[in-house]
């Protein structure tokens, strides 16, 4: 009873868990992500942590507007290239996606109160 009980529930977690994951159709195409709010020619990361700058390609995707099956589009978009040469260098630090310098101020002040207090003995 037990054994089938176990193996009744690792079934229906694998199950969740490959239901779980994005269609590959739904998946951007490498190295895309990074140029999605650039210009061409902006400095970027690829997937695998290399310097490069955002080049324009041709990309596909699926489009759903006539219904189900879906058709392709092939469109111009923005992919950030390996070793391509940086025309838009602002000169300064891009750290796209990440906090502002000061976000995080207050809760340090709070940690830093919280540990000055001691309880008392």
């Amino acid at each position: 009873m037990m054994k089938h009980l176990l193996s009744s529930m690792l079934l229906s977690a694998g199950l969740l868990l490959a239901a779980a994951t994005p269609a590959l159709a739904d998946v951007p195409p490498p190295n895309k992500q990074q140029c999605d709010k650039a210009k061409e020619g902006d400095a970027c990361v690829t997937d695998e942590m290399k310097d490069g700058a955002c080049v324009k390609e041709m990309c596909t995707r699926l489009d759903y507007s006539d219904g189900s099956p879906p058709g392709t589009i092939t469109e111009p978009c923005l992919i950030c290239k390996e070793g391509a040469p940086v025309t838009n260098d602002s000169g300064g630090c891009s750290f796209q996606g990440g906090a502002p310098a000061g976000s995080g101020w207050w809760a340090v002040a709070a940690l830093l109160l919280l540990a000055r207090r001691r309880p008392g003995r």
